[in-house]
């Protein structure tokens, strides 16, 4: 039976700690910062302040912290430690820090909407938004990831979310729970589009990964793989006007 415990929310009086959300501006495209988004980390130390806190780090911070903004929940750590892989670890891992009151959380800006909506559905077990599935896999709620995959499933698909959710991070889409989507949403575009040459004009404006679903297809239906050949060169100059960038990309 799963239980509602949406009464608990940011509520003192059910929570045991305080969650410090420091929000900071999204790091410029092409940025050093940028380059590392994916590589999370997570580190306890003390602040100088008279209550030591836990800083859990999430993307890399933008240097400057005057562009970021600061959001206080109460939690309750059993909860978030039930549903997250994340907080067990951080409540459990026998450490000084596990036992402090206050844990620091860093995020970037883009990131803020997500994180809340996976809050609310640790503790009420249902969402609004279904990109949260981004913010479920950083933080190792299998059951919301689960939860969002059912749901997707059972929704009509349209080139432009099998798209959308072929572009979301590696390790989403390697998550067993995805899986199904992700196969879904493959064989979708490529049963949609066997004759690449009969949409040409609509497919060139896909991304790779739309690009690689129809190409990695066996049934595809073109007169001569001199058609595939030529349409994928004309798409990587389209999408890739210096030839170092296809070599990078491709």
């Amino acid at each position: 039976m799963v239980f509602d415990v949406g009464f608990a929310f940011n509520d003192s009086n059910f929570s045991d700690r305080v969650l410090r959300i420091e929000i900071t501006t999204d790091p410029p495209p092409n940025s050093d910062i940028a380059a590392t988004a994916n590589a999370y980390q997570v580190r306890h130390g003390k602040r100088k302040r008279e209550d030591e806190e836990t800083t859990v780090e999430g993307l890399p911070s933008v240097a400057n912290n005057d562009d970021s903004t600061v959001k206080t929940l109460h939690i309750n750590s059993l909860i978030l430690a039930v549903k997250s892989t994340f907080f067990l670890k951080l409540f459990s891992n026998g450490m000084r820090e596990s036992e402090q009151r206050h844990v620091t959380l860093k995020i970037n800006a883009s990131e803020e909407a997500s994180l809340m909506e996976l809050l609310n559905f640790m503790y009420r077990n249902s969402l609004n938004m279904l990109d949260v599935v981004v913010a479920a896999d950083k933080f190792g709620v299998s059951s919301c990831m689960r939860y969002c995959t059912n749901l997707l499933l059972n929704s009509p698909m349209t080139p432009d979310s099998a798209l959308l959710y072929l572009d979301l991070p590696h390790s989403v889409l390697m998550a067993d729970t995805f899986q199904p989507l992700a196969n879904a949403a493959k064989k979708y575009l490529a049963g949609r589009y066997k004759d690449i040459t009969k949409f040409e004009e609509e497919v060139m404006a896909f991304p790779i990964c739309g690009i690689e679903a129809i190409l990695a297809s066996n049934e595809l239906e073109v007169e001569s793989e001199d058609d595939v050949y030529d349409f994928v060169l004309k798409w990587a100059r389209q999408h890739y006007n210096r030839p170092e960038e296809r070599r990078v990309n491709l």
